[in-house]
């Protein structure tokens, strides 16, 4: 193996490196629920309005929930609008979640990880790519929901 080849395979592990810690945060968001949320978030006034005082009522998400949010997340970083509106009006949403509370967990929670990953792969001086963004998702899938509401004992 030549030089060149070391440095390709470094650089190929360091951008695995990166997607799986990304993909571990996008973890933490769904385990901690409710996840903390970037201010420009809430600066947007339909967000805010949306979510402000619903979120402590919102339950955590289920496997099924965090399964569909990753396919979701996939279509999205591929940019399949399309394909995202076919979903959405199927009512493949409904289905994965049992009450109003829980399509509102997943609306939250779709544009906060979406969010995230973006601001991830904006920040990454590596040129974080489609591929990348798709090892995110595929980290966080492979991680599973095991999720759990944060109680007031847990933040001390």
């Amino acid at each position: 193996m030549g030089k060149y080849d070391l440095i390709d395979k470094h650089y190929h592990d360091s951008r695995e490196v990166l997607a799986d810690l990304v993909g571990a945060e996008l973890h933490e968001r769904c385990v901690r629920f409710p996840p903390p949320v970037e201010d420009d978030l809430w600066a947007d006034a339909a967000f805010a309005r949306r979510f402000r005082l619903a979120l402590p009522r919102l339950p955590a998400p289920d496997d099924a929930m965090v399964a569909l949010l990753c396919t979701f997340l996939d279509l999205e970083v591929e940019h399949e609008i399309e394909l995202l509106d076919q979903q959405v009006r199927s009512g493949a949403i409904q289905a994965a979640c049992p009450s109003a509370d829980h399509v509102e967990t997943f609306h939250f929670l779709w544009r906060v990880l979406l969010h995230h990953l973006e601001d991830r792969a904006a920040a990454m001086h590596v040129g974080f790519k489609r591929a990348d963004k798709k090892r995110v998702v595929a980290s966080l899938r492979e991680r599973g929901a095991r999720t759990r509401r944060m109680t007031s004992g847990d933040l001390q």
